[in-house]
Order: structure tokens, then C-alpha cells, then sequence
């Protein structure tokens, strides 16, 4: 079984510190530079590349007129054909596109909600999540994280999973270069930094920043949240998916069964049936397995206080209703005091009545108190 970290690769994006038009997309777990990202300076154009860190060889590009045009084509290095993104929804909150014969979609839920799902399109409510995007308000720090559910991946059948890789990591930097277009065009106007001409994109020094203490406990915990709200996503994640093989499983199961399928001969070639349901089977123990592995995670918010061996904790005194709970299992023990039980008996002297809860203080036998004559 693949863990946790096997089974999801985080991406972090973060700013050229002089330079904004790039953008150096690591992975999290390693700080290795997996990909550059590099918006080109030009009047009328929009334009993207993604290279490869080592060779500076271009991996993916786009050009077209605008950031907000609603279609863009998108040019992988090798690939004949282009992947079109298109801008589906009115509103700006879908975009979508095709990989392999297969369409996928960005999604935004909310305008309250800044994160974005990046599913495979299979009807409703079988859609599978392969994707996430979160934002990370941090100045000098990356400023989103973007994960690729490879568990998820495995489900969608894709053979080539570096393209699909390549191609959500440079339509995810379209969209959010049409977010941020409006303080591009003011940093232009105003004579920003962008790349040079004889500039090596990756090849920055690294900036030497003093930072004060308060800053540094904002980063940490900043950075604690962002675990928990990942935590957070991934569970809801393999809930979801779980529930969706859970119902694939059962829709097989009658496909297959000769009661599901009449028309069908009893003695049909069960081939590719029992792969599916083997395939299904496998995807679902990979799940469980997740699941149990979140679960037992302790979510970093969580706080765990250690006292002293010297400390001894005071007994509690009694009250009415610590006398009352006694007088109840002396009650169930020992046998009734009276033909009704405790609960039901009426009011009396030694009833005590405080909103709409009674306390009764339990009275011992005469025989106790007076001596036998």
C-alpha cells in the first residue's frame, strides 16, 4: 500500500523575489525545483511558458491575445495536438479541458472559498477529484500549494501521467494569471521588474532577510494551518471517493449477476468483468488504507498537557445528586424502599425541586434510627 505522502505530491508556488514574471514551482516534501514558470513582457499578447528547470528547455506554452480570453490553447513539447482551455461558465468559476479523450474540469465552488478542484468529468455526482489548489496568504513565502491526488489519477485510466501533470500545472497558471491580470498591467505601466534579457531564469541568489521574531511564529503558524486545512481536504477527498467505488462496486455486481442481466447468457466471458472489480477492489483497499493513515494523524492544532507527578486531584464533594445517583444503585442493588420506583414517586418533605430537575435526599429506614423495644 502507498502512504500518504506516495499517494498525493505537493507543489508549491512561489514568486521571483526580484522578478514577478516568474514563478519556481517545487515540490514540497523534497524542495526540489520540479518546474519555471515564466509569463513573457509583451504589448498585446498574453503569453506563458513552463520550462524544465536543468535544461531550460520549453515544456509547455500558450499565446493568445489576452489573459481573459475564454479559450486558450496550450502546446506541449512533443504532442502534436493542442490542449484547449476554455472558460465554461459565465461567472468565471469553471474551466475546462481534455486529456486522452477524457474531459476535466477546474472547478471553484464558492467566491467565499478561494480553493479550486481540478475532476475528471464522469456525470453527476461520480466526478473524480485529481487536484487541488490552495491559496497561502504569506508575504516572501509561497503563495499556493497545489496537489495531485495520484490515487485518484490511477482511477482515470491516463497513460501518460507527466503530461497530465504538465497540463494541470500550466492551466492552473493561466487561471491564476487572469485572477492577478489587473495588478500585472499596473506593475507594467509602472516600469516593474520583469525578466531580462541575459537573465538565467532559477539562477537568483537567494535574498537575506531579517525576521523578527513575531514574523516567525506568523510563518509557523501559518504554515500549521495550511497542514490542517490539507488534512482537512484530504479526508473529505477519500470519503468521497470511497463512496463513489463503493456504489461502482455494487452497479458491477448487478451488471454481472444473471438476475441483473436476463438478456444475457449465464455463461458469458466474465474476463472483463473481474477485472474491473478486481481493479475496483484494489482502488478501494488503497482508500481504506488512506483512510486509516489520515485518521491516525494527529492534526497539528492539536495540543496534548502533561501535569506534574506531584499533582493529586481533590476529591469532589457530594451533592444532591451524587446522593441521589447512590440512592439509585442502592436502589437497583438492594430492592425498592417504597412499590414505586425512585423516578416515579411523588414529592415529598425530602424532595428538592430545581427547574425541572428533582433531587431526593434518601430516607433510612425507622429501624435504623429508633432502637427495638
Amino acid at each position: 500500500m502507498l502512504s500518504v505522502e506516495d499517494s498525493v505530491k505537493h507543489l508549491t508556488l512561489s514568486r521571483h523575489p526580484k522578478n514577478r514574471s516568474l514563478v519556481d514551482i517545487k515540490n514540497k516534501r523534497t524542495n526540489e525545483l520540479c518546474y519555471i514558470k515564466i509569463r513573457h513582457r509583451l504589448a498585446n499578447f498574453y503569453a506563458l511558458s513552463v520550462v524544465d528547470p536543468t535544461t531550460f528547455e520549453v515544456q509547455a506554452e500558450t499565446q493568445v491575445k489576452g489573459a481573459s480570453a475564454r479559450v486558450k490553447p496550450i502546446t506541449l513539447q512533443g504532442y502534436k495536438e493542442a490542449v484547449l482551455l476554455k472558460d465554461s461558465s459565465m461567472f468565471g468559476m469553471e474551466w475546462s479541458f481534455e486529456w486522452e479523450k477524457q474531459r476535466f474540469k477546474w472547478v471553484r465552488e464558492s467566491l467565499m472559498r478561494p480553493g479550486m478542484e481540478c475532476r475528471a468529468v464522469y456525470g453527476k455526482g461520480n466526478d473524480v477529484c485529481i487536484a487541488q489548489y490552495l491559496p497561502r496568504g504569506v508575504k516572501n513565502e509561497y503563495f499556493g500549494l497545489l496537489s495531485l491526488l495520484e490515487y485518484n489519477m490511477d482511477r482515470c485510466n491516463v497513460q501518460d501521467d507527466h503530461g497530465l501533470e504538465l497540463v494541470l500545472v500550466t492551466t492552473l497558471m493561466t487561471i491564476l494569471d487572469k485572477a492577478d491580470d489587473t495588478r500585472w498591467r499596473k506593475e507594467v505601466q509602472h516600469g516593474g521588474a520583469f525578466l531580462e534579457i541575459n537573465e538565467v531564469p532559477g539562477m537568483h541568489p537567494p535574498t537575506e532577510e531579517t525576521t523578527d521574531k513575531k514574523q516567525q511564529q506568523r510563518k509557523e503558524k501559518n504554515e500549521r494551518d495550511i497542514e490542517q486545512r490539507l488534512q482537512w481536504m484530504l479526508e473529505k477527498d477519500v470519503r468521497r471517493s470511497q463512496k463513489q467505488l463503493r456504489k461502482q462496486t455494487v452497479v458491477h455486481s448487478q451488471q454481472t449477476s444473471p438476475s441483473g442481466s436476463p438478456l444475457a447468457t449465464p455463461l458469458g466471458s466474465p474476463t472483463a468483468s473481474t477485472h474491473d472489480l478486481s481493479r475496483l477492489s484494489q482502488h478501494h483497499q488503497q482508500l481504506e488504507y488512506l483512510s486509516h493513515m489520515l485518521s491516525t494523524m494527529k492534526h497539528s492544532a492539536d495540543a496534548t498537557a502533561t501535569l506534574p507527578s506531584s499533582f493529586v486531584q481533590p476529591s469532589a464533594q457530594p451533592t444532591l445528586k451524587s446522593l441521589w445517583d447512590d440512592h439509585q444503585l442502592v436502589y437497583h442493588d438492594e430492592g425498592p424502599f417504597s412499590a414505586r420506583p425512585p423516578s416515579n414517586r411523588r414529592l415529598s418533605s425530602t424532595d428538592f425541586v430545581t427547574g425541572n430537575n428533582r433531587y431526593s435526599v434518601p430516607v433510612p429506614p425507622r429501624s435504623h434510627c429508633f432502637p427495638q423495644r
